[in-house]
């Protein structure tokens, strides 16, 4: 038997299957590479968003530790500072007996207001966080109250109506008083100015008169000159029309945009055309006259232009009075007095008064 030889094709299929099996092998490994690449990749991405959820998580729980330590610093200092008002508090109570003895009623006057002062300023024991604190801040609020109580008592009547008196000028009649001498101050100074402010009103009425004379004027000319300006307006439109109507003949010659340049009666033309332009020209200069005509009408409003800077004070200051009129009359009937020197005076010696009754110097003053 005799053996025939491999076909071609044969050795060609078998060429062709094993570089297509390489092939494939090749391109599954790069799956699986490009696969690898893209799971490391999702790993990496996860622990990108790990960190930086942690270090978000790490500034907030620095932004709220920061927070904390200056609230804690806060509560600190003003806890310093309570401290503080605490032993000036205390140094008043020592201090408030042997001032007694010779200003009994400044004395009363200050130990009532510090104890109403303790309670305002948060220096009740609820303010404080430690014990020893909070009785400290119970004695001397119960020593306060119990020695203003103790010179309320040892005060005679007389001492007590000077005591009001003093609390009464000290808490509201003194800004009144400051108030009132404003008061009198704006009404002295317009009297001062009446006679000037009278006499630039007159000027003004004045003025203002001749303003409107001399508007009315303006406007009626005005009229006039729209009213002739129209009549030549239609002067040229009767112009024009003629000129449509053939008054002028036919046309002799046309330019390039067959517009005619010459008429029959061209001499006829030449006239209606430098009519019109004469009559045209009023109408063109008259907004130019009307400005010109409103500028020359307000001669009298430039005129009073550098006295108003002198009047308006004086009408701003007589506005504030007559609008004051009401409180300036009750305070006139509460100090008897209209007087800016008189209540100057009246303040001054209250003044003087609450000083005799306080001590001078300063070690034994009961301010805070």
């Amino acid at each position: 038997m005799t053996n025939r030889p491999r076909p071609k094709s044969t050795r060609a299929d078998m060429v062709t299957t094993g570089s297509n099996v390489i092939q494939n092998f090749q391109l599954r490994k790069q799956n699986r590479l490009q696969e690898q690449s893209l799971e490391q990749q999702t790993m990496q991405t996860e622990l990108n968003a790990q960190q930086l959820a942690m270090q978000s998580q790490q500034l907030a729980m620095q932004s709220q530790q920061l927070a904390m330590e200056q609230d804690r610093e806060r509560k600190r200092l003003d806890i310093i500072e309570r401290r503080k008002l605490l032993i000036k508090f205390e140094s008043l109570c020592d201090r408030a007996s042997a001032v007694f003895s010779e200003y009994p009623e400044y004395s009363t006057m200050m130990m009532e207001n510090a104890r109403d002062s303790f309670q305002n300023s948060g220096l009740s024991a609820d303010y404080f966080e430690e014990i020893a604190d909070m009785e400290r801040s119970n004695n001397i609020f119960s020593r306060i109250t119990e020695i203003s109580a103790e010179f309320r008592t040892k005060l005679d009547n007389s001492q007590t109506i000077t005591l009001s008196s003093m609390r009464e000028f000290l808490n509201s009649e003194d800004y009144l008083l400051q108030e009132h001498i404003g008061l009198c101050q704006d009404v002295e100074q317009m009297h001062s100015s009446e006679d000037r402010a009278n006499e630039l009103l007159t000027h003004k009425e004045k003025l203002d008169t001749l303003h409107q004379e001399k508007s009315a004027v303006f406007r009626s000319v005005l009229w006039k000159r729209t009213k002739w300006s129209f009549a030549l307006l239609i002067g040229v439109v009767i112009v024009s029309a003629g000129g449509s109507a053939g008054v002028f003949g036919e046309c002799l010659e046309y330019d390039e945009d067959e517009v005619c340049q010459t008429y029959e009666n061209n001499t006829l033309f030449n006239a209606a055309l430098f009519s019109a332009v004469i009559l045209m020209i009023p109408l063109f200069l008259l907004p130019w006259w009307a400005v010109y005509a409103y500028y020359q009408s307000r001669e009298f409003r430039r005129e009073w232009a550098p006295f108003e800077q002198e009047f308006a004070p004086i009408q701003s200051l007589r506005l504030r009075v007559i609008s004051n009129e009401d409180r300036y009359q009750m305070l006139s009937q509460q100090f008897q007095t209209s007087s800016s020197i008189e209540a100057i005076e009246l303040r001054n010696e209250l003044n003087n008064w609450i000083n005799d009754l306080s001590p001078k110097a300063h070690e034994i003053n009961l301010n805070v």
